[in-house]
């Protein structure tokens, strides 16, 4: 009785963040919902990542990041070397490593030269490190970024942990240098109090299914000391 209960209050507060979450799309007009991101990956590097994600996020114009919050921070990801990204479509932001590079964002239909040429991210998901921390140190500490992992491709990695990080950037609840660190889950659950959470990635738990599940939450900073 005490597990059914928990299963059925977990689940409404997934229903509930997965709807808070489609009601901030749609409330922008459907001629914005058209802009799409690319990122480029020479290997798969978390914490570049994740520092590469907030560099670019944070420097869009408002326009920009209007109309891509309407598109879903719509992303593509793909397999390439970020220093060959030259000529008409050089990348926008490349990661502090290197490692990742990010063009656009672009209206849908036009993908740029460059990355026409290039491999769509694919695989299996790597073994990861159980955390990974991105930032300065602070007297503070790391915020935590939890991400679920079972089952996930390299893409779906990607995509979970992308969305996260961007869409968290570009409501204000993650700020561009702040520390995090990124910790590995099998699964996750909701927090007892939601108020914990600064930001919930919830989708779908497999295509077609009506089924959620939470793939990452970003913890509220902490309260400063007097």
């Amino acid at each position: 009785m005490t597990t059914e209960l928990a299963t059925s209050a977990d689940e409404r507060t997934l229903h509930r963040l997965f709807s808070e979450r489609c009601r901030r799309v749609e409330q922008y007009p459907e001629d914005l919902a058209d802009t799409t991101v690319y990122v480029v990956l020479r290997s798969f590097d978390v914490a570049d990542l994740v520092a590469g994600a907030r560099e670019f996020t944070a420097g869009l114009t408002g326009a920009e990041a209007q109309a891509w919050l309407a598109s879903w921070t719509r992303t593509r990801f793909f397999f390439g070397n970020p220093a060959n990204l030259t000529g008409q479509h050089p990348a926008r932001v490349v990661s502090p490593g290197g490692t990742a590079a990010w063009l656009g964002p672009a209206p849908a239909q036009r993908v740029p030269g460059t990355v026409r040429l290039l491999k769509p991210a694919s695989g299996y998901l790597p073994d990861l490190p159980h955390r990974v921390t991105v930032g300065p140190a602070t007297d503070a500490g790391p915020r935590e970024l939890a991400v679920a992992t079972r089952g996930l491709t390299v893409v779906d990695y990607l995509v979970h942990l992308h969305h996260t990080v961007v869409e968290a950037t570009l409501l204000g609840s993650l700020g561009q240098t702040e520390p995090v660190r990124v910790t590995h889950r099998s699964d996750l659950t909701p927090p007892a109090s939601p108020e914990q959470l600064a930001y919930a990635r919830v989708h779908y738990a497999s295509p077609g299914s009506p089924e959620l599940r939470l793939y990452a939450w970003l913890s509220r900073a902490a309260a400063p000391t007097r």
